[in-house]
């Protein structure tokens, strides 16, 4: 008899062990940093909508554990802190070093609220002012030329009418499905821009041209376009907004960051409150602070 396993032969097992959670200590003034990472880690996941700050944030504390490896937390001086800042602004940017210092000030408040210290050495430390360059935007002569240009075909007109006229994020603009649109009024069309999950406060309805109703049933019978508006990928549509600006001789960048900005300082050049521009955009105005900035720059540049 062939003793020898089949290729196909599986391991079996009388019954697979459920998972067992694991409940994270509670941090305290006797751990290093390094020590209540996971503690840390898992509540600026609880409380972040975004996906990505929780890792960001680990990141940034993971390093300032290694800067004090075996200092108790509740020892941790301002000092230590101000040298550990230095070491970071001797070989990174500016912006660079106030995100870090951004997940430090966080940590160090969440080790407050939990009752860890009763003083916090990082309450008086500020963030460097930083003024990025303005991006550029589209001048009202540049979107003339880019629907001139792509007017002849259904899908690249759509695509630069829709961001011009809204602009979306590029998430956005990816999700967006037929049923999102309505066009019950022909006169005044319009657009549901929907999120799911804790970003369903970014939801909001935009107006839309008038014009633009006789487009998208083009785009979407000729395209085959029955639920998601554009089944294509990420570079399929960087492709089009470039074919386009160098078909209408844009030597600038042209992508769907580039359109927004464009989008937000026109409608502050118009005499639109800046609030009610950010609310077009899908910003809280209360906590949009960088946004602010950025765009009442750019509203002086937009013609």
């Amino acid at each position: 008899m062939n003793s020898q396993l089949s290729l196909f032969a599986r391991r079996k097992y009388d019954g697979v062990q459920p998972v067992q959670s694991v409940e994270l200590a509670r941090p305290a003034g006797e751990q290093t940093v390094m020590q209540t990472l996971a503690a840390y880690h898992a509540y600026v996941r609880s409380v972040s909508e975004s996906k990505y700050t929780p890792d960001d944030f680990y990141a940034d504390i993971k390093r300032l554990a290694v800067f004090l490896p075996g200092k108790p937390i509740k020892e941790i001086t301002r000092q230590d802190l101000d040298q550990w800042i230095a070491s970071l602004r001797s070989h990174l940017s500016a912006k660079t070093v106030n995100r870090k210092l951004a997940a430090v000030l966080h940590y160090f408040v969440w080790l407050e609220a939990e009752k860890v210290i009763t003083e916090n050495p990082a309450s008086e430390i500020r963030n460097r002012p930083v003024v990025s360059p303005l991006p550029d935007i589209l001048f009202s002569s540049e979107h003339d030329r880019l629907l001139r240009v792509a007017s002849s075909t259904p899908r690249s007109y759509f695509l630069l009418l829709l961001l011009l006229s809204t602009g979306i994020t590029r998430g956005e603009l990816m999700s967006l499905k037929t049923t999102h649109f309505d066009f019950s009024n022909p006169y005044a069309p319009e657009v549901w821009i929907k999120h799911a999950g804790k970003k369903a406060k970014k939801d909001r309805v935009l107006k839309l041209p008038a014009e633009i109703r006789a487009v998208y049933t083009d785009y979407t019978e000729t395209g085959g376009i029955t639920d998601l508006l554009f089944p294509y990928s990420d570079r399929f549509v960087r492709m089009l907004l470039t074919d386009a600006a160098k078909a209408a001789g844009i030597s600038k960048r042209v992508n769907i960051q580039v359109i927004r900005d464009s989008y937000a300082a026109q409608l502050l050049r118009n005499g639109m409150p800046l609030d009610m521009v950010l609310s077009k955009l899908g910003l809280d105005p209360e906590s949009a602070d960088d946004a602010k900035e950025k765009y009442q720059r750019l509203s002086a540049r937009a013609i």
